[in-house]
């Protein structure tokens, strides 16, 4: 087996998430999307920044993990939907 291939297979499999909206704190300019693990460990957050774009807020994380791309997709297909700037603050 290549080298790139056991980094993939020794990866944690994340294929089931866990998610919800937010609008964040009081000063927050939108709503958010936060991803966990089913164990509730964040992941990443769909936010908006300062200029209203949607950007993809990654944590650090002490191990490597890997995500069905179908589950991403999805993951994006709510976003799109989902995260905004308030209509007040843009």
């Amino acid at each position: 087996m290549s080298r790139y291939l056991e980094l993939i297979e020794r990866a944690r499999l994340v294929d089931r998430v866990e998610s919800c909206t937010t609008t964040g704190d009081v000063e927050y300019p939108g709503t958010a999307l936060e991803i966990a693990d089913v164990d509730g460990k964040d992941l990443f957050h769909i936010v908006v920044d300062g200029k209203g774009q949607r950007h993809v807020l990654f944590f650090a994380a002490q191990e490597n993990y890997r995500m069905p791309l179908e589950v991403l997709e999805r993951i994006l297909a709510v976003a799109r939907e989902a995260v905004a700037p308030k209509k007040d603050d843009f």
